[in-house]
């Protein structure tokens, strides 16, 4: 047989153990499918259509871990595993030495840079896919990561990454921590002295269309010249008001969009052997929508102008280092709102209430007042998390379980809570399936006491009636998009897992898994690829 008949798959082998050059892990907060879906005519070919339309799309991936947020999400993703392991149970949790709820990256051990900041990933207790690139490589992969706020800088850049960057809420200065030892990269810095930044603060957010040309309806009105603006850095009173504002508009995806390509360029990322990763955070949530389920043209305009970052991004890899060579990854992390007490508001007839926390965290503290005596038996309480008094109870040689118990039982009888379970019996759940995602959620070294869930159609309130945005449902509407590197085109139907997505970056990779996964690789998205 003639050598020339082999030809055909030793192409399609080699090929095969081809590696990309570069990993790009784009995250929007707030994406959504069915926002996709009914936008969809309104994207560009080569933006969020391109990622979607021409990959392997997943519209709704599950999260099975009670409580979740945003920072949990984002350490989820990256690890491919639950905060059980993980250890990133939510934004805080309770600190005995400075006997409060801090910050779960607050760490007086590493110093901010060009931030008053002390923050660090420390407390993210398994490696990410960005940490196993690194270490596959000996150290040779590049990985920057680009974000918002410090909580997705240091979960998407993990422990290794050559530099971590976010928006200061204080002063505005793009920033990082010096636990990543190269610092601030130099023309970040120039970004800063040259007012880069301050020109995206101060532009003004105005509609990409015509008024007519949208679907939903406005929730701004017109300026006093009859022109439609929705952000205007000169309608706050203080900087740090426009910043907070600022970061609910779309000249800060421009920011981010502008990052990540400079790092492509000024680092030349993807340019050698050595595989490379880009992780940038985008968002579409605005100041102006009460509800997730109720979209707004503010909204629907940051949609537009994203998609238009996206493909910008897009248009600079394919220039730069070819789609062939790179894997892109497009997700979310989110907190869902409490849709249906908002709704409830106008529609009494739907099942609901509003659990006050307080108050309640004040009678349990007088019930066990009334069974041990005075005291502060409970310390703090935050996130459906609630944490008791140890050296009260070590000093009164209480049975630790047994004040548990007594406080469980009786948060169960509170109009509202749909369960109540302690630390013990958390931590050795079986079958349940309520206390196994709650015990998903939680980790020794930082979750409280007792843990509760309210039922279904109540929120939390504060003592002046604001709803507490916890969430309290396990969310189902997380979508995942693979595309590059010959991923095919297809979409996914069947339940897949949050904790599955890092494997699956892992196997496109072929770089070891984090070390504490417990994911699956979704087969059809690395198995079925086009070459």
């Amino acid at each position: 047989m003639c050598l020339c008949c082999f030809t055909p798959f030793l192409s399609a082998q080699s090929r095969s153990l081809h590696k990309p050059k570069l990993a790009v892990i784009i995250t929007v907060d707030g994406l959504q499918d069915e926002h996709i879906a009914t936008l969809w005519n309104s994207f560009g070919s080569g933006g969020l259509k391109r990622i979607i339309g021409e990959g392997t799309y997943i519209p709704k991936t599950t999260c099975n871990y009670l409580p979740a947020g945003k920072i949990t999400d984002y350490a989820t993703i990256f690890t491919g595993t639950v905060p059980y392991f993980h250890g990133i149970t939510g934004e805080k949790y309770y600190n005995l030495i400075e006997d409060a709820a801090i910050s779960i990256i607050y760490d007086t051990r590493y110093q901010g840079i060009a931030t008053a900041q002390t923050v660090a990933p420390k407390r993210l207790l398994s490696t990410t896919i960005a940490d196993e690139l690194w270490l596959s490589q000996s150290g040779q992969s590049k990985i920057y990561a680009f974000a918002i706020n410090p909580e997705a800088a240091l979960m998407t850049g993990g422990h290794l990454a050559d530099a971590a960057v976010w928006l200061d809420d204080t002063n505005g200065n793009l920033c990082t921590s010096n636990f990543y030892e190269k610092g601030l990269p130099a023309w970040v810095e120039k970004m800063n002295i040259n007012y880069t930044v301050s020109d995206y603060i101060h532009q003004r957010w105005t509609p990409t269309l015509p008024m007519d040309k949208y679907i939903f309806a406005p929730c701004t009105k017109k300026n006093l010249d009859n022109k439609w603006i929705f952000y205007d850095s000169n309608d706050y009173k203080t900087f740090r008001q426009q910043i907070s504002a600022f970061k609910q508009s779309p000249a800060i995806n421009s920011l981010m969009e502008k990052l990540a390509v400079k790092a492509l360029r000024e680092e030349k990322m993807g340019n050698d052997d050595f595989t490379d990763m880009l992780c940038v955070q985008f968002t579409i949530n605005s100041s102006f929508q009460n509800t997730d389920e109720t979209m707004c043209l503010e909204q629907e305009d940051m949609y537009i102008k994203l998609d238009k970052e996206i493909r910008y991004l897009l248009d600079a890899i394919d220039i730069s280092i070819g789609m062939e060579n790179t894997v892109i990854v497009l997700t979310t992390a989110q907190e869902e709102r409490q849709k249906l007490q908002i709704n409830s508001i106008t529609n009494k007839k739907l099942p609901s209430g509003q659990f006050n926390t307080k108050r309640s965290i004040a009678l349990l503290n007088a019930y066990l007042m009334a069974i041990y005596g005075q005291g502060q038996w409970i310390n703090d309480y935050y996130n459906r998390n609630i944490y008791l008094n140890h050296a009260l109870i070590e000093s009164n040689k209480i049975n630790k379980q047994e004040i548990e118990s007594y406080a469980a039982q009786f948060l169960t009888e509170f109009e509202g809570i749909q369960t109540a379970f302690t630390s013990n019996q958390i931590q050795n759940a079986t079958g349940n399936e309520i206390v196994m995602k709650i015990r998903n959620g939680y980790h020794k070294n930082v979750s409280g006491d007792i843990v509760f869930t309210l039922l279904p159609g109540w929120s939390e309130i504060d003592l002046n009636q604001q709803i507490i945005e916890y969430q309290s449902q396990t969310k189902t509407n997380i979508p995942v998009a693979f595309y590059g590197f010959g991923i095919k085109a297809q979409e996914i139907r069947e339940i897949i897992n949050m904790e599955d997505i890092a494997p699956t970056i892992s196997d496109l990779l072929r770089i070891d898994y984090p070390n504490g996964c417990t994911g699956k690789p979704i087969l059809p998205v690395t198995n079925e690829r086009v070459f």
